[in-house]
């Protein structure tokens, strides 16, 4: 996380964890869960994780999209409830030059903050032969509209 982004301490910290989370769920090539890691208000800073896999279909499959936007709904429900969040999934990312990579998308939320981040963390999926790899430093994708 670049120090020119206003982000507390405390969100970096939770934007972190979130990561390092994402990380470990996708390392051996599995589909990262959609997920938001969020902390109450006033409390220890102990964080809560909810986990978001719509089933698509009666033969056992998943439909991605559609768990993205259960927990973009759980996230827009802790108005009140949560004193940050980051809300993480997995999604493609169009380079300048119009190449798309594998991201891990987070987004992170804190009251009181002027705006809302989305960072992505451009990765090498793993496959047969190599192994997950994290490409670079997380960036800086856009700042928005608080939530809450």
């Amino acid at each position: 996380m670049s120090d020119e982004i206003p982000l507390s301490p405390k969100l970096i910290e939770l934007t972190q964890a979130a990561l390092e989370h994402a990380c470990g769920s996708i390392c051996e090539g599995g589909p990262l869960v959609p997920f938001v890691m969020w902390v109450k208000p006033g409390g220890d800073d102990a964080s809560e994780l909810n986990r978001f896999l719509q089933p698509a279909d009666a033969d056992g499959g998943y439909d991605l999209g559609e768990s993205v936007e259960r927990a973009h709904d759980f996230l827009m429900s802790l108005s009140g409830k949560a004193e940050r969040a980051v809300f993480a999934f997995d999604g493609m990312l169009t380079l300048e030059d119009g190449e798309q990579v594998d991201a891990i998308f987070l987004e992170a939320f804190e009251v009181g903050a002027e705006f809302a981040y989305r960072f992505a963390q451009c990765y090498l999926p793993a496959s047969e032969a190599d192994e997950f790899a994290p490409i670079d430093e997380p960036v800086l994708v856009e700042e928005f509209e608080p939530l809450w």
